[in-house]
């Protein structure tokens, strides 16, 4: 059966979703990976399978109703439950009634997002998985050294650095000119006045943050002279505003390359707002620090604050970075909130939560019948071949008619090309330990089929 496996913002996710492919073709599935536009328009007209969605808002529902109605089991990672809006807002904006309809299995960060979406949702919890997410188990020990090749080349270029997380596409998105609340309208993420209205109290004060960092960054500068302040912007920001700082003191860059987790383990310590880099940088073991200006009751929630050393100006993070940091003061035991955070992160403890989503759907898949009805090789090996060559064609007349380029630029921003060298070794990486070896083979640019060598 395949696994279709889309990947949206490469350097984000491409080794977490990679790690789910070795679980799948581990159990007997045969995975096709590739960017996430161009992936959704192929699994049309491909032999049914499961298709491993990244949410359930509703922009997702027709789409999904499509593979629903072909036969294909719809799994959802919910990427954003972590850290997201207070729990109306996340309900509101995120979690679909009509998209849950056509969704298999929703898969949870932690008993904490599963409990929201039960709460907040009818009928749902026969569908409701907690596994973790597959981006935290790449910072587990047995797991993070794929990234050693990434770190030699963070490390050769850098000697003790601080890692400034932004997370401002709301106020400085990669595409200038967009009217980013139209553009949620038009997604239907925003469905209503009520909704319109308490986004934009958020997108206040991610403005105002969004200034504050703009200040602290020339001030980190000055006040650590000696240290290498680098700026690693979200994937959807622009980095033009950030550039200009870098280019001002000979201490501070923007680096966008790799994942953002090679450069947490670097780190001597990682400044935030409202990130997941604070969990990813928390489970890694780096301190934190968050500059949080405003603190919004109603559209934010304490967990990525929680476990970050909090100030509310830059001369108070400054301050405190300069006594946690360059003092020698004995870091404390986080052991037990380490263990606490599981509630948020089941996977911050010894779960591997690739294992676990490939095994809740197995079993899934036993238990409803209808879900395994096998094709013949041959009818699927044609079904595939034609499904295929019709991507093809369509994507080429799609390209010629191609008008929006600015689109098109945002959306290879967040995902270029696929290395099948790359591809190879990171699996070769994951499964040194396990007596099964992979066959990739590349079916497009933006697409690898993954199996089992026979």
């Amino acid at each position: 059966m395949n696994f279709y496996i889309p990947v949206e913002v490469k350097d984000r996710e491409l080794y977490a979703k990679l790690l789910l492919a070795k679980y799948a073709v581990k159990s007997g599935f045969n995975v096709i990976l590739g960017k996430k536009n161009d992936l959704n328009r192929l699994v049309l007209s491909m032999p049914k399978g499961i298709y491993y969605g990244l949410g359930i808002a509703e922009n997702y529902n027709d789409f999904f109703e499509k593979l629903s109605k072909l036969g294909h089991l719809v799994v959802v990672g919910e990427e954003e439950g972590l850290v997201t809006y207070s729990d109306e807002m996340y309900l509101d904006m995120r979690i679909s009634p009509k998209t849950i309809k056509h969704v298999d299995l929703i898969f949870t960060w932690g008993k904490e997002n599963f409990n929201i979406i039960n709460k907040g949702r009818k009928n749902i919890t026969s569908k409701l998985r907690v596994t973790g997410n597959p981006r935290l188990d790449l910072l587990k020990p047995n797991f993070s050294e794929v990234y050693q090749n990434n770190i030699t080349s963070i490390r050769s270029k850098y000697n003790e650095f601080i890692l400034v997380c932004t997370s401002f596409p709301s106020c400085n998105h990669f595409i200038k000119d967009i009217n980013y609340v139209q553009s949620l309208i038009d997604k239907k993420t925003l469905k209503d006045n009520k909704s319109i209205k308490n986004f934009k109290k958020y997108q206040e004060v991610k403005t105002k943050t969004f200034t504050s960092f703009l200040e602290v960054i020339p001030q980190l500068a000055v006040a650590f002279p000696d240290t290498e302040i680098v700026v690693r912007p979200h994937p959807s920001e622009s980095k033009e505003v950030y550039q200009i700082l870098a280019d001002k003191f000979i201490n501070v860059f923007v680096e966008s390359d790799f994942s953002v987790h090679p450069w947490i383990l670097c780190s001597k310590a990682v400044i935030h707002h409202y990130c997941t880099t604070s969990i990813e940088a928390f489970a890694a073991g780096i301190p934190r620090f968050s500059l949080r200006p405003l603190v919004d009751t109603y559209s934010e929630k304490e967990i990525p604050f929680k476990c970050s050393n909090e100030f509310k100006t830059s001369n108070a993070l400054i301050e405190g970075i300069k006594s946690l940091l360059f003092k020698n003061i004995e870091i404390e035991d986080e052991s037990e909130m380490r263990k606490d955070y599981e509630h948020y992160v089941l996977n911050m403890g010894e779960s591997i939560s690739s294992d676990l989503i490939i095994n809740e759907i197995i079993n899934h898949i036993k238990i409803n019948p209808k879900n395994n009805n096998k094709e013949f090789f041959i009818f699927q090996s044609i079904k595939e071949y034609k499904g295929r060559l019709e991507f093809l064609l369509r994507k080429m007349i799609r390209n010629f008619f191609m008008e929006n380029h600015v689109a098109a630029d945002y959306t290879n921003h967040k995902f270029d090309t696929l290395s099948l060298i790359e591809i190879q070794e990171v699996l070769f990486f994951f499964s040194k330990n396990d007596d099964v070896e992979f066959k990739c083979m590349k079916l497009d640019k933006h697409f690898v089929r993954i199996t089992k060598s026979s």
